[in-house]
């Protein structure tokens, strides 16, 4: 059987007073599709905050292909960028990087031309 590319173990997060995740723990096998399913505010944003290594978990642990995901195996510059060529997440809404790079300005058929444009160069 071969190592989960993830497995969290226990997983609790909290944002100040509000638990996010509480003893989470799955494996997502390497080939394998998964899906996040879920009410707003159930925590699938923030599983894959801390599966990008963007939020630490304050209880239990995450292993990317078999070696621990913490802030100082994160500061390892080799296993940093081994893993940030293989792990991104792509955040749902881009509204201020796009305003900020392209002035993206209304929901119409020449803004929609603009921002393609500018996308693209």
């Amino acid at each position: 059987m071969s190592v989960p590319v993830f497995e969290v173990q226990d997983v609790t997060f909290h944002y100040h007073r509000v638990t996010a995740l509480d003893g989470l723990s799955l494996a997502i096998e390497r080939g394998k599709r998964v899906a996040l399913l879920g009410a707003n505010g159930s925590g699938k944003s923030t599983l894959l905050r801390i599966l990008d290594g963007l939020a630490f978990p304050v209880k239990g642990s995450v292993l990317f292909d078999g070696e621990p995901l913490t802030e100082d195996r994160l500061q390892d510059l080799e296993f940093g960028f081994q893993f940030h060529r293989r792990v991104g997440l792509v955040f749902q809404f881009l509204t201020k990087w796009l305003l900020a790079r392209c002035s993206f300005a209304g929901p119409n058929r020449r803004s929609a031309v603009r921002l393609a444009k500018c996308w693209t160069s």
